[in-house]
């Protein structure tokens, strides 16, 4: 029988392979609507206290500042998707990948912001339903701000959650002059969900 520490890293280790498969596919589903190679980082986990925040900023990949957007889930388990997309990303480019008209970007930049944020979130997660062979639902996204970092907008939610567990991932196109932050979501009172899908790939449930 498994003791609870060897559990837990049994559990993390296989989240990690999770999102190591389901991020591949993703950069794969962005690179081919693009026709751009696609960089990706190591997916990684990481459980923060509320009161814990300021460190866990110093321990993220990069600190960008830039337009940060939101999409929520639910389904199989719930939570929500961070986007930052650092400032200079050139979107006349995107823009072209994307197969959008030729007009100027200027106006166009919310909405592909928000097309990109629904483009990456649901490739991400897709992947990950999928090994659990469930499902899930995604709301609108929406744009929090132009000017933000993660840190910041996660500051203001701080009296709304004690505990999170945040899957972090980096991508970035040479082409485009674009890189983006993902924050993968999921409140401290939700996480059971998630755990009991590892759990189940695992083999645990009856442990």
């Amino acid at each position: 029988m498994n003791s609870p520490g060897e559990r837990d890293e049994m559990r993390q280790d296989a989240l990690q392979e999770i999102l190591n498969i389901s991020m591949g596919q993703a950069a794969d589903t962005l690179a081919r609507l693009i026709n751009e190679r696609v960089h990706l980082s190591i997916p990684k986990l990481h459980t923060v206290q509320a009161s814990s925040l300021n460190a866990f900023g110093k321990r993220l990949l990069r600190k960008p500042r830039g337009t940060l957007t939101r999409q929520s889930f639910n389904g199989l388990f719930r939570g929500e998707v961070l986007v930052c997309f650092e400032q200079g990303a050139c979107h006349a480019k995107l823009a072209n990948c994307m197969g959008f008209p030729d007009e100027p970007a200027g106006g166009r930049t919310s909405e592909l912001t928000l097309e990109l944020t629904n483009l990456l979130a649901s490739a991400c997660l897709k992947g990950v339903a999928e090994q659990f062979e469930g499902s899930l639902r995604f709301g609108p996204p929406s744009i929090l701000s132009t000017s933000v970092t993660v840190i910041d907008y996660l500051e203001r939610l701080k009296p709304l959650w004690k505990e999170a567990l945040f899957m972090e991932i980096s991508f970035s196109v040479d082409n485009l002059e674009m890189s983006t932050d993902l924050l993968i979501c999921v409140a401290g009172q939700d996480t059971d969900e998630l755990w009991s899908g590892v759990d189940r790939l695992l083999g645990l449930e009856a442990t």
